[in-house]
């Protein structure tokens, strides 16, 4: 008998992708502020000159992580090694690089396998497929839908 295929686990949503990249973001520039906040004063630099150069720094630093990010994630939505292509968007070529992928990437996302929401009869075979599903247990057809 045929084993029901495993259901896809969930991602990380997109806003806690943002809220961990923003925390480490905020804790790298506490570090730095700490660490140089002394340093900067004995050199005449300004408390808002410092305050301003942190805050630039976790733009920067939020911004550059949401491209790593995203880059990843569009690269496997459309059958691509995501770590190969945020490594090469992010690392080695930013920003040109995401200008690169937006003009070179694939234009079709690629089909995944959702599981079904309720039972229903599998359009290959008749058999019943339970809720929860990836697969009918019979003849192995797939749902499978568009990611646009």
């Amino acid at each position: 008998m045929n084993k029901p295929l495993p259901m896809m686990q969930p991602h990380w949503s997109r806003h806690r992708w943002f809220g961990f990249v923003l925390l480490l973001s905020l804790v790298i520039a506490g570090i730095v502020l700490a660490k140089n906040w002394n340093e900067a004063h004995e050199k005449g630099i300004s408390t808002r000159d410092l305050i301003l150069a942190v805050l630039g720094l976790l733009g920067f630093l939020i911004l550059w992580m949401s491209t790593l990010v995203w880059s990843y994630r569009d690269a496997e939505s459309r059958g691509k090694s995501g770590a190969l292509i945020a490594f090469l968007v992010g690392v080695i070529s930013w920003p040109w690089g995401v200008l690169i992928w937006l003009a070179a990437r694939p234009s079709q996302r690629i089909l995944r396998v959702a599981p079904y929401e309720e039972d229903i009869d599998c359009p290959e075979c008749g058999m019943k497929i339970k809720a929860g599903w990836t697969a009918c247990r019979n003849c192995c057809h797939q749902n499978q839908e568009v990611i646009r």
